[in-house]
């Protein structure tokens, strides 16, 4: 049966009525599944591997991860989705196939259904993910915005774990069976919640004045596909 907290009786139903937001914004441990995994190109001409994540209270929080830039390079990201790769154990790696995802459409100013590059080993899957906030600056290059310097919250990958039991991707490929590492990266987590950008800290922070610059765009992104299960030490 049910036992209220009734210390903070009042205060927690209070937030029954309490819309909040709907999105994943702040620092912290979420259980959290992904309800959508796809690959797409990024603005600069890398590869992405996006996941939007849904936790236990309904909240949101669509994440880019990059794993390789416009140039062929190996960046962090790719360090993320070895990670993932063991958590769920997706022994043959992380494919691509067909799949329709709900993404806000700039055209239809709403969210609707597309058609994405999906990732079915991921898709659906449970985790826990420490999550940091994230402080971002960037010019504006289109409308009012343009040339003005632009302030981006979001929150970003720490670190992830198996769901319900905590074990890191080292954990489990070690064969260890009491998790210990989570709570090393929470407590690094609580310590330095906030991570700022170098153009946050240069706009935002140091005041500099905005100096527009241009992009680049690449290939069509080619998703990691390759057979990895007589390779994986796990």
């Amino acid at each position: 049966m049910y036992s209220t907290d009734k210390a903070n009786f009042k205060a927690n139903v209070s937030k029954a009525y309490s819309s909040g937001s709907k999105y994943i914004n702040e620092t912290g441990s979420y259980r959290a599944m992904i309800e959508y995994a796809y690959w797409e190109e990024n603005h600069f001409g890398g590869k992405d591997l996006v996941i939007h994540l849904l936790d236990e209270s309904e909240k949101t929080a669509k994440l880019n991860i990059t794993y390789e830039n416009d140039k062929g390079e190996r960046q962090y990201g790719a360090n993320v989705l070895d990670a993932l790769i063991v958590i769920s154990d997706a022994k043959k790696g992380l494919t691509a196939a067909s799949a329709t995802a709900m993404i806000y459409s700039w055209v239809d100013k709403s969210v609707v259904e597309q058609s994405v590059n999906g990732c079915p080993e991921l898709t659906g899957k449970w985790f826990e993910f420490l999550l940091k906030e994230r402080k971002h600056a960037y010019i504006g290059k289109t409308g009012d915005k343009a040339g003005q310097v632009v302030k981006q919250e979001t929150v970003t990958i720490s670190s992830i774990f198996q769901d319900k039991t905590l074990l890191s991707a080292l954990e489990i490929m070690d064969k260890v069976t009491i998790a210990e590492e989570y709570n090393k990266q929470k407590a690094y987590l609580d310590a330095n919640p906030v991570y700022e950008t170098d153009n946050y800290k240069k706009f935002i922070v140091n005041g500099a004045a905005p100096q527009q610059s241009a992009g680049s765009y690449g290939s069509v992104p080619e998703p990691i596909a390759k057979d990895l299960e007589d390779d994986l030490p796990w």
